[in-house]
């Protein structure tokens, strides 16, 4: 049976079918089904309603909760002041802009051999993802200025000379 055939075919159902249909419901009489009559409702007398009594209120402990193996870190001041200012912005706190986190000790002196490259965004506007951090073009990142971004690799710039990066392998 060839294509054609079985076009033919298919219409030739589609056909009956939308006859059966406009048939069912506009062409076809006494297809109507009346409305119900109303069931007559006797109501019971009414009476006044009594209330409820309170309930009774019970103590609520809170869970019990496990002292920490370790103590908490230092609380940092200077980033509790950021996140209050973040919060008073017109829109609240922005989900773009993460809250800021405790700068990592960093050696000045940081080896671009040491970079892990493990995003890129490529574009006018591009993106890298460079330790876990996401650095735009023109920005520097450990002394590192980020000029160009590829789909596989991207360049850094220090002091005039650039350091290509790559994308590890799978």
């Amino acid at each position: 049976m060839d294509k054609k055939q079985k076009e033919m075919i298919l219409a030739g159902i589609l056909i009956v079918v939308f006859a059966y249909v406009v048939y069912a419901n506009f062409i076809a009489p006494g297809r109507e089904t009346p409305a119900p009559a109303p069931v007559p409702v006797e109501e019971p007398p009414v009476a006044p309603p009594v209330p409820a009594p309170p309930p009774a209120r019970r103590a609520v402990r809170p869970p019990a909760r496990p002292e920490p193996d370790e103590p908490l870190p230092a609380v940092d001041e200077r980033l509790i002041r950021l996140q209050e200012a973040r919060a008073d912005e017109p829109w609240g706190r922005d989900p773009f802009n993460p809250a800021p986190t405790p700068a990592v000790p960093v050696d000045p002196v940081s080896e671009w051999r040491d970079f892990r490259l493990t995003g890129v965004i490529p574009g006018p506007r591009g993106m890298a993802i460079i330790n876990g951090e996401a650095v735009s073009i023109g920005e520097t990142f450990r002394g590192f200025t980020l000029r160009e971004v590829d789909v596989d690799r991207i360049q850094l710039e220090k002091d005039g000379e650039f350091f290509p990066l790559k994308m590890p392998e799978e």
